[in-house]
């Protein structure tokens, strides 16, 4: 299991980028299929973004 804190981190990536170089190690040596990869946000959205409405881009 792979956790996003909650608080701010100098790169928001970090902790998802291990979770992707474990799968792909685990999937080199043919293990993944054994193992559930799980990665935990407290957040609603992995990487926090401004979304643009439709107005903003507009103008």
């Amino acid at each position: 299991m792979f956790t996003q804190p909650a608080g701010a981190v100098k790169c928001g990536g970090a902790p998802q980028k291990i979770c992707y170089l474990a799968e792909d190690y685990l999937g080199r040596r043919d293990v993944r299929d054994d193992i559930e990869v799980i990665f935990m946000a407290c957040f609603a959205a992995a990487l926090k973004r401004k979304h643009e409405t439709s107005a903003e881009i507009d103008h």
